[in-house]
């Protein structure tokens, strides 16, 4: 390399590397670790996480939150990365069904497929439940990056060769006898 060309690229170098403070600086004040529900080191509260849970099922507000568990409770750097949240929430038979008679077709009477309890930190709060309930699960299939129902044969296949073919899980139980509904939340990353 001549002197010339060896010139160029050193004042090239120099300018990137004068320039990084300010864009580091710049990402830093966008605030990478906000999430929809809060902006990092902030919690989040118990009714924001569980108007979310509702939310991604598709029922509408109104179920009575008894109870909820939740991890972590604020958000990080990149959100609330492996978000585990467990909801119970006290319903009136009218309203159980009324949820059934809007969204029928995803609930469906007996237990949660099978492949549910081989998810990692799988929905063990949903295992009792009394005769005659509606179970739901949706796992986000890798694989698409769509919601499927975990029972779906393709996602199953692919979940019984690689388990990191669920991306999430939703699974809920509505009981009408307890009444009650109970919903885990899980994001993996």
């Amino acid at each position: 390399m001549d002197g010339c060309r060896m010139s160029r690229i050193t004042n090239c170098l120099r300018a990137v590397i004068a320039v990084l403070p300010f864009a580091f600086a710049a990402i830093v004040a966008c605030d990478l670790g906000e999430t929809r529900s809060g902006s990092m080191g902030r919690e989040i509260s118990s009714e924001q996480d569980a108007a979310m849970v509702l939310s991604e099922l598709g029922i509408a507000p109104g179920p009575t939150l008894a109870s909820i568990q939740r991890h972590p409770k604020s958000a990080g750097t990149f959100g609330r990365e492996g978000l585990r949240i467990a909801a119970v929430y006290r319903v009136s038979r009218e309203r159980a069904d009324a949820i059934l008679g809007t969204r029928l077709a995803a609930w469906r009477r007996g237990p949660l497929p099978a492949i549910a309890r081989r998810f990692e930190q799988g929905p063990k709060e949903l295992a009792a439940y009394s005769p005659g309930a509606f179970t739901r699960c949706i796992a986000w299939f890798a694989e698409t990056g769509k919601p499927v129902p975990c029972d779906d044969p393709a996602f199953a296949a692919a979940f019984g060769k690689n388990p990191m073919a669920c991306r999430h899980y939703r699974a809920a139980v509505l009981d009408r006898n307890a009444g009650t509904l109970t919903v885990v939340y899980k994001n993996y990353y």
